[in-house]
């Protein structure tokens, strides 16, 4: 399955901060992502505000839509891992 998103940063604060708003693609929502130093690396907290599409809220039960969202965040911290570690321009990317 793929699926397109339009998103516009909303923050950004190296090495702390980093949020974008979905104005395109499945529900309108924002996700903020906040970095902080810990004992084995870093730890980083996850804040998800927003609405389902109302589709989505009559068909899939809301366990099924936070499971795919997890792993929908997951997914997008496996991503920026690698555009970081392989030093991506992220202002190109």
């Amino acid at each position: 399955m793929s699926r397109t998103n339009t998103a516009v940063i909303t923050a950004y604060d190296p090495p702390r901060l980093f949020a974008y708003k979905h104005v395109k693609g499945l529900g309108d929502y924002e996700t903020r992502f906040a970095f902080e130093p810990a004992e084995t690396g870093t730890r980083f907290t996850v804040w998800l505000e927003g609405d389902s599409p109302s589709i989505m809220t009559k068909l899939i039960p809301e366990a099924i839509q936070v499971r795919w969202v997890r792993k929908t965040v997951a997914d997008e911290m496996n991503m920026l891992k690698e555009m970081l570690e392989s030093e991506v321009d992220m202002a190109a990317a």
